[in-house]
């Protein structure tokens, strides 16, 4: 979700001081689960509210944990409010509107986004309609209705981009494994893993993961 966040930062006017806290929260915000037990984490089912309120810990584990980095730490700004919401209701604090950052209320948006239209073992992704309209209908419930205005475009030119990129390196991936097991020159697989090492090479993007994959 990282680059859903950068853009959105931009089409809301960040300054780039803003946007590299938002940055740093974003692929930081849920470091937290660091100290959530697996047993809860991992359950594939919902929570009980026990269950939930150990959850919810993970916003202050998160916190303590970043603020050690005097580099990383400007990025518990996300990472302390982005289960804050719009109207009140929200995680640790209960904050409301302008109370809560702007990053974080931009990274709340983009979060919920991602997780809509990613597959997830439980669930299919959802279309780009279909996240719209249950972002809209939480539009100044749960997140800031500025923001929302100025969602849709970007998302929509972003989704595609990252949809693609999450492809190619899967595939990539995927070839690499490959490879390692049979050989670089085991025929057709070998010569397709080979064939991603030079798109690769040829993107600039030797080991680069996907934005916003995991």
């Amino acid at each position: 979700m990282t680059p859903y966040s950068a853009r959105l930062g931009e089409a809301l006017g960040l300054t780039p001081p803003e946007i590299r806290v938002l940055l740093k929260g974003s692929f930081l915000h849920d470091a937290g689960k660091l100290g959530i037990p697996d047993s809860i984490l991992l359950k594939p089912a919902r929570l009980d509210p026990q269950e939930f309120s150990v959850m919810k810990t993970h916003v202050d584990k998160g916190t303590d944990i970043v603020k050690r980095s005097s580099w990383l730490s400007e990025g518990t700004e996300v990472i302390g409010y982005h289960h804050e919401k719009f109207a009140g209701g929200g995680y640790p604090r209960g904050l409301t509107g302008q109370e809560i950052p702007i990053t974080a209320r931009i990274f709340a948006g983009a979060d919920v986004f991602d997780a809509l239209t990613s597959q997830r073992p439980y669930k299919k992704p959802l279309t780009f309609e279909e996240a719209m309209g249950i972002l809209g209908q939480d539009s100044g419930k749960y997140f800031d209705p500025a923001g929302f205005s100025n969602m849709g475009d970007r998302l929509l030119k972003l989704a595609d981009r990252v949809a693609e990129e999450r492809a190619f390196h899967r595939a990539y991936r995927t070839a690499r494994f490959v490879r390692a097991a049979l050989g670089r020159d085991s025929g057709v697989l070998g010569a397709a893993a080979f064939a991603f090492d030079e798109m690769k090479r040829a993107r600039g993007e030797a080991d680069a993961e996907t934005p916003g994959d995991g």
